[in-house]
């Protein structure tokens, strides 16, 4: 297999707990076959489209950009009706480090403010 950008390896660990790289090269054919590729135009589909697993990878691979694109995609999974969905664009939003929300301030920290309640809207 060519040597495929780090969001991709990103993306297919973010959903496993335990994962080996004969795993995760088993993984990231298999979505190749479903879906067509592991570039961003093919994750921006899959986000759209799929549900579950795919979609939480395409979420973790769109996210790892840190682009306002990214962002723009990503936000209204904030309020998917599926959890792992919600918490990937969550997790990733999270890396951005740009609230979805007016920030909450930690009095006393150097962060700008920014913590994972602002964009994770659990149900």
């Amino acid at each position: 297999m060519p040597t495929l950008p780090d969001s991709v390896e990103h993306a297919f660990n973010a959903i496993r707990v335990i994962n080996t790289e004969e795993w995760l090269q088993e993984d990231i054919e298999a979505f190749q076959e479903r879906w067509g590729g592991v570039d961003l135009l093919t994750f921006a589909r899959v986000l759209q489209q799929a549900q579950g697993d795919d979609q939480m990878v395409a979420a973790f691979a769109i996210g790892h950009t840190r682009s306002a694109w990214a962002r723009g995609l990503l936000l209204p999974f904030m309020q998917s009706d599926d959890p792992g969905v919600r918490w990937a664009a969550a997790l990733s939003l999270g890396e951005m480090k740009k609230p979805r929300h007016a920030s909450f301030p930690n009095p006393g920290s150097d962060d700008d403010g920014y913590h994972l309640k602002n964009v994770c809207s659990l149900r």
